[in-house]
Formats: structure tokens, sequence, C-alpha cells
């Protein structure tokens, strides 16, 4: 099969498997059906308690989220690499990212996000809980120098914008495209940016106001899906 029929079949097999397993599961459990008690269980989750709770409960979070990506990999996954993103840190927005190579040229890449301590600068304010998978095509061989990807987003945010209180869930895809920089042997430094339509459903009101008993907001939107520069770390 060619590199770009392969790479069709991949996405296809790949989407067809997400959906599937997000019906299951809210099929199965109904908790999953309420929105706003998913947001309300993960943010207050990660913002309850002291601010060393906090931190605590999502270093364990992000641990497992990277134990659980490199116990699913398959055996025959030559590569593996961690990163974390420095842009996010930079809006005090903990990340980690585990990437595996899966044949000569593609290569997948789960990355997530979430604010143990909320972003406040003026009337700005950010909480987000975001999983950002990601299937990657490298022009040379993976992980080093140019690639084009196949982004995804999903997760919840909290947002406000001087008067404006945004909240609720976030489900996207975009094309994007990145450029690894090999520093050695084992440590690399990417440079992507991505862009798509996301789906926002949720909460938009007035500060001055309360918040609507139910969800007000329903829209598809051209957005960012991920913009970085990330510090990578590859085993071989």
């Amino acid at each position: 099969m060619c590199t770009p029929c392969f790479f069709i079949d991949l996405t296809g097999r790949l989407t067809e498997f997400v959906s599937v397993i997000t019906e299951k599961v809210v099929t199965l459990h109904p908790f999953f059906t309420n929105r706003e008690i998913i947001h309300t269980f993960m943010i207050d989750y990660l913002n309850s308690g002291t601010m060393r709770a906090r931190v605590r409960k999502l270093i364990i979070s992000l641990c497992l989220f990277a134990a659980v990506c490199v116990s699913a990999l398959p055996g025959s996954a030559q590569r593996v690499a961690v990163k974390t993103n420095l842009l996010e840190w930079a809006t005090i927005t903990p990340n980690l990212g585990v990437e595996a190579r899966l044949s000569r040229r593609l290569t997948l890449d789960v990355s997530m996000t979430a604010n143990a301590i909320p972003l406040k600068i003026h009337d700005y304010r950010l909480n987000n809980v975001l999983f950002q998978p990601a299937l990657r095509y490298w022009f040379n061989r993976p992980m080093a120098r140019h690639f084009v990807s196949l982004d995804f987003v999903g997760g919840m945010y909290n947002l406000q914008l001087d008067t404006r209180r945004y909240k609720g869930d976030v489900i996207g895809g975009g094309i994007g495209y990145g450029y690894a920089l090999v520093l050695n042997r084992h440590w690399n430094v990417e440079f992507e940016a991505a862009v798509g339509i996301a789906r926002l459903h949720g909460f938009d009101w007035r500060t001055s106001n309360k918040m609507p008993s139910v969800p007000n907001m329903s829209k598809w939107a051209l957005v960012p899906i991920r913009l970085g520069v990330n510090f990578a770390y590859v085993f071989k």
C-alpha cells in the first residue's frame, strides 16, 4: 500500500475507533451524558484543596496519563519520546506528552494539559483540561526535521474575558505543520502549529449575572488546535 493511502486508511480507522469507544462509554455510563457534571468533576478535582494538594493531584494525574499511554503502545514501537510544551508552562499550565513510532514515516503523539493553578491576568482567567492526540507524517524519519499532522482536541474549559464568562467542553480537529530540531542522540526541540474547527458547547454569560441553568451556547468555530515549542527526550 502506498504511503498516502496507508495514512488515509490509518486515519479513518483511528477516527472510527475513537467514535465507537466514545459511544460505548456514553451508553454504558449515564454519568458521561451530562457535560456539566464532567466539567465540574474534572476542574473542581484539580482545583480543590490546598495549593500543595492541587499540584500533587496534577502530578499524579499526568504521571498516570503517561504510564497509560506507554503501556498502550504497540510492542513493535521502536522509538518513544516523552515531551513537554514550554509555551504551556509560560501560562502556568503543566503538560505532558508521549510520542511513539508506528512505521517508517508515521508517529502517534498524545498530550494532556491541565491547570492546577488558575491563570489570572487582570480580567483574564483560565482553567482547562485538554486531551490532544495527533497523527504525524514525517518527510525524513520519525522525530527528525519536517512533519505534517492530523490533530484532534477534546476537553473542558472555564474562561473569563473581561466581563464575559465561558464554561463548557470542546472537541475538534485540524491539520498542522512542525519541525523537530535534533540536538543530540536523545534530546529534541519541536516547533509546531495546527489550526482547524472545533465545536464549543456550554455556557456564555456576563459576570454581573448568574450562570444560566442550562447550556446556552453551541457552535462551530475556527480555532488554533495546537501551538507548541516542545522539549522532548527520545528513548532509543
